[in-house]
């Protein structure tokens, strides 16, 4: 069926890793699945192990010393460890449909690619490729949560060090450029006939009015908040099976920091909660804040996090973050890219160009390339 669905300058690549044991250690190799619409069978090409992958991302320093690190540095050899042997089996004309596996759900794919103009489509597996080009439509109705109050918070950090992540037992901060993520994306629809819009700032940005999307007729929701997701060792652990790895991650809104009992609006909403609405109309959910595209990941399974959550509720697409992110570079990013999602852009091409843009203020890696949008 996937077959099927590609034209002929059209490439599916699913990458896979199975276990190995060389020289007496375990370690993991990386092979990419690659499928045309005249392929018999997939055609399987050696990547790279995953300790290989891991010594160039075990960086020292905080996120942002650690990204420029990464993709600044260590570009090349991260790119040619990652994708030179796709390349190679690719021409620059091809359009690719990607699927990641293991650790590379943690790599920023634009900061290594976007500079290649590759026309690529990022998916959660290769199966959804099917779906996704049935969909024709264009949306229209937007919720907008941001410039939430989280409730008193005595610990204030430095409005120009703020960033969006959650913490366990945390005092949530006030979020200051998400009051103009929110305005400037609410002038941008509105600026377009029949868009419309329906904003939920300061206490209204509650978890309750979130729990009332369910069922409804929002064509994308864009949420800037605070993420979080509490990994409680390695990412890549597969222990404690039995736990819920969706309670890890989550969304923070209104009266977060009131610590109230009322589990169904208490201001923190995690990715069980959230995998358990109906959000089938939902073409498009923009997470604009930390770590949402992170989660335990569970081998072939993919990552079980907050992306996990909003798929299993029906939603056909999201733009989530890699890591921590920070408050005002994001919101003009994200007003950047609804500017070219509004001028007839697809989603895809309106954040590659929305990059590009950010780029252009801010050079390193860490302000822009975080986000990805996963189909």
């Amino acid at each position: 069926n996937i077959k099927k669905s590609l034209k002929d300058n059209e490439i599916a690549i699913e990458i896979i890793n199975i276990p190995t044991n060389k020289a007496g250690k375990n370690d993991r190799d990386y092979f990419a699945l690659l499928i045309k619409n005249n392929s018999v069978v997939p055609e399987v090409i050696q990547l790279f192990s995953e300790s290989e992958l891991s010594n160039i991302l075990n960086q020292k320093g905080d996120t942002k010393e650690r990204i420029n690190s990464i993709y600044l540095q260590n570009k090349e050899i991260l790119s040619n460890l990652i994708w030179k042997n796709i390349e190679n089996k690719t021409s620059p004309n091809d359009k690719i449909f990607l699927s990641v596996s293991g650790l590379l759900h943690t790599i920023s794919f634009p900061a290594l690619l976007n500079e290649k103009k590759i026309d690529i489509t990022y998916l959660g597996s290769t199966k959804e490729l099917i779906e996704i080009k049935k969909e024709t439509y264009k949306n229209s109705n937007i919720a907008l949560f941001g410039n939430i109050n989280y409730g008193e918070n005595k610990n204030i950090e430095k409005l120009n060090s703020q960033n969006r992540k959650g913490k366990n037992n945390p005092k949530y901060n006030l979020l200051p450029y998400s009051k103009n993520e929110v305005n400037g994306i609410k002038s941008i629809f509105e600026s377009v006939a029949n868009e419309k819009v329906s904003v939920f700032t300061q206490n209204f940005a509650s978890e309750e009015n979130f729990r009332k999307l369910n069922g409804g007729k929002f064509d994308i929701i864009h949420i800037a908040t605070h993420g979080f997701y509490h990994a409680f060792g390695d990412v890549l652990s597969e222990s404690n099976n039995n736990e819920n790895v969706l309670l890890k991650s989550g969304l923070v809104f209104s009266n977060a920091n009131k610590n109230t009992t009322n589990s169904k609006n208490n201001g923190i909403l995690n990715s069980f909660e959230i995998s358990q609405m109906d959000l089938s109309n939902v073409d498009l959910i923009v997470l604009s804040a930390c770590e949402t595209g992170l989660g335990t990941i569970k081998g072939g399974e993919g990552v079980f996090g907050l992306q996990r959550a909003f798929k299993l509720a029906g939603v056909k697409s999201a733009i989530v973050s890699l890591w921590q992110v920070s408050d005002k570079p994001t919101s003009e990013l994200m007003v950047c890219f609804y500017k070219f999602y509004l001028n007839g852009f697809s989603k895809k091409e309106s954040l590659r160009k929305a990059q590009d843009e950010i780029k252009k203020k801010y050079k390193s890696p860490f302000y822009w390339a975080g986000f990805m949008l996963i189909e």
